[in-house]
């Protein structure tokens, strides 16, 4: 599962060398290849699916003022009702990449209910959520308010990600 958050075409994410566009399209195709049950990307505004491989189901954050939170809420809120146990997220246009590999490994671990991934510089924008932390996700604002009010709940772990 994918968490997009859009942007303005053509802006580039600091610090990297593509569009954000291009960055979403290089992740969802990542995350497809990876085998998910499926691959979600939850946008504010349509047009920010253009660009999305065939294969991606797209959902649409209708808050008034979206943000990191009401777009995950959206996400974790269908795959709740589609019955998945668990997501892997990520805020495709500051995530990476990650690779086929990556995607995986996060997917795979289960050490705690929340599994932050990180590279040699810090964390990334990208996490493995079990479904029973849904509800304690935040209503509005950043997500990462829940990885500093319960850091019992999460581990961290390091993967590879495509320069």
């Amino acid at each position: 599962m994918i968490l997009a958050r859009r942007e303005p075409v053509g802006r580039e994410p600091a610090g990297r060398g593509r569009s954000a566009p291009r960055a979403a399209a290089v992740n969802a195709k990542a995350a497809l290849d990876a085998d998910f049950d499926e691959v979600l990307a939850v946008v504010t505004d349509a047009g920010a699916a253009n660009g999305l491989p065939d294969g991606v189901t797209v959902l649409l954050d209708e808050a008034g003022e979206p943000d990191e939170a009401s777009s995950l809420r959206v996400a974790t809120d269908w795959c709740a009702r589609m019955g998945h146990h668990d997501v892997v997220v990520a805020a495709l246009y500051e995530a990476g990449p990650l690779d086929v590999a990556g995607w995986r490994l996060l997917a795979e671990a289960t050490s705690t209910p929340i599994v932050l991934a990180r590279n040699r510089r810090g964390r990334l924008a990208v996490a493995r959520l079990e479904a029973t932390v849904f509800s304690l996700l935040p209503l509005e604002g950043r997500v990462d308010v829940l990885w500093r009010s319960r850091p019992e709940l999460l581990s961290e772990l390091a993967v590879d990600v495509e320069p």
